[in-house]
């Protein structure tokens, strides 16, 4: 009888993780607690009743969209370069997929596609606010190693 007690509970779908910390792969942790961090400082700026859910325990529910694109765009104003004066589109893009995994991993759950394409283009249109739209290219080895080739 516990073998069809096993089977029904399998049947009621996904176990959510308790919590983001238990969701999380090891090699994965640095780059969840940093976004997690992130969106606590941005938390702030949101209005009075949602900013304190979201600076005490972030990620309980899916974001609306126009919190994600205020937080690219706070993430443009706030962010800091590596390369050039401000980010890059293509750094706020690799962004934006770094919070979608963290919303997969909190919540179980994605955002609509529909959702992700307006964000995308919001992101994409962040040129007009200063993003940086140069592409860089890479280099296939560090310079000492290319006099050995």
């Amino acid at each position: 009888m516990e073998y069809f007690a096993d089977i029904a509970a399998l049947a009621l779908g996904p176990i959510k993780p308790a919590s983001l910390e238990e969701a999380v792969s090891a090699y994965e942790k640095d780059g969840v607690t940093r976004m997690v961090k992130l969106w606590k400082k941005f938390a702030f700026h949101l209005p009075s009743p949602s900013r304190e859910i979201e600076t005490t325990t972030p990620f309980q529910t899916l974001p609306p969209s126009n919190w994600i694109k205020a937080y690219m765009s706070w993430g443009l104003e706030t962010g800091t370069p590596r390369l050039d004066a401000k980010l890059t589109v293509k750094t706020l893009l690799k962004e934006f997929e770094q919070l979608r995994r963290v919303l997969r991993l909190a919540l179980d759950e994605s955002m609509a596609n529909k959702d992700v394409q307006v964000v995308k283009k919001f992101i994409r249109q962040l040129s007009a606010k200063g993003a940086s739209t140069k592409s860089r290219h890479k280099s296939l080895a560090y310079g000492l190693d290319t006099d050995e080739i």
